[in-house]
């Protein structure tokens, strides 16, 4: 398998989280699909806990975690500045 091949992992249980996580620490591209988000999220809780730590989205993605989860996870605001305004309008009005 070469290392600029994307290896597709169908579900992130024991075995597909080992394969995953040793693919990735050797240098592969790798992506998972999991049709159960809730195992992700039960994983996510657990590292979380483990390592002490806050799990943490933006805004406008813990609108779409499950309501459940949604009170565990600290979300933050993301908010854009332009440094000239006048430059952004002109995009829009061009």
């Amino acid at each position: 398998m070469a290392q600029d091949e994307n290896t597709l992992i169908l579900g992130i249980g024991g075995v597909g989280m080992h394969l995953a996580q040793r693919l990735v620490h050797e240098g592969y591209p790798v992506t998972v699909i999991e049709s159960n988000p809730e195992l992700i999220l039960k994983r996510l809780e657990r590292k979380a806990e483990k390592a002490h730590a806050q799990l943490v989205t933006t805004e406008k993605d813990a609108v779409r975690l499950p309501n459940t989860f949604r009170k565990k996870v600290l979300s933050l605001p993301v908010r854009v500045e332009f440094d000239n305004k006048d430059e952004l309008e002109d995009l829009f009005n061009n």
